[in-house]
C-alpha cells in the first residue's frame, strides 16, 4: 500500500464516520529524531464546532523520548457563575427545598410541555436551573471551596535539574550522529 492509498483510506474513514480533523496544516512535527521527522498524530472530533474553537501549541518540555508533546486548547464559552457554589445536601434541608421550589413547579412543567424545538428545550433547561438555584440557596448550607492549589512537593532543586536537562537536550539536538558528546 502506498502512502497515497493509506491517506485515501484515512480520508474515507473520516468522511464515512462524520468526523472532523482538528490538526493544523502548518504544525510542527510531533516525532523527531536526528535523521527523521514525522507527523503521525491525528486529532479527530465528532462536532465541527470544535474545529473552530481549538488551538495547537507544541510544548518544549523535557522528555526522554523522541516524541514532542502537543497541547490542544479548547476555547469554550460557558457560564460558570453557579458552578462555584456547592450545597451540603447530605445534612438535611430537603423539606425546606420542597417548600421553596413547589410554587415554581407548575409553571416550569407547563413551559416544558410547550417546548417544540431543541432551542426551546435549551431555554427551558436554563430557566429551570436558574429558578432552582435560589431555592437551593435558601434551603441548604453551602460548602467553602478550597482555593489553595500550592504544590508542596516541587522544590527549587527540580527547577535547577529541569534547566540542566533542557541545556543537555539543546546540545544533543545540535550535534550530528557521528560526534561524541562529553559531559
Amino acid at each position: 500500500m502506498t502512502a497515497f492509498e493509506a491517506m485515501q483510506c484515512v480520508d474515507d474513514f473520516i468522511s464515512s464516520t462524520n468526523l472532523h480533523l482538528l490538526n493544523v496544516k502548518d504544525a510542527g512535527p510531533t516525532f523527531q529524531q536526528l535523521n527523521a521527522k514525522g507527523w503521525p498524530d491525528l486529532t479527530l472530533s465528532i462536532g465541527q464546532h470544535l474545529s473552530n474553537t481549538t488551538s495547537w501549541e507544541f510544548l518544549e518540555d523535557v522528555s526522554f523520548s523522541d516524541i514532542i508533546l502537543s497541547k490542544l486548547n479548547l476555547i469554550l464559552k460557558c457560564n460558570l457563575s453557579h458552578r462555584v457554589t456547592r450545597f451540603k445536601t447530605a445534612y438535611g434541608g430537603h423539606n425546606k427545598f420542597i417548600q421553596n421550589f413547589k410554587p415554581k413547579v407548575n409553571t416550569i412543567q407547563q413551559e416544558t410541555n410547550f417546548c417544540n424545538s431543541k432551542e426551546d428545550l435549551d431555554k427551558e433547561t436554563s430557566n429551570f436551573q436558574t429558578s432552582m438555584f435560589p431555592a437551593c440557596k435558601r434551603s441548604y448550607k453551602t460548602e467553602k471551596v478550597k482555593k489553595n492549589f500550592n504544590i508542596n512537593w516541587w522544590t527549587q532543586d527540580f527547577d535547577i535539574n529541569e534547566k540542566d536537562l533542557r541545556v543537555l537536550q539543546r546540545r544533543a539536538s545540535k550535534t550530528s550522529g557521528t560526534e561524541q558528546l562529553k559531559y
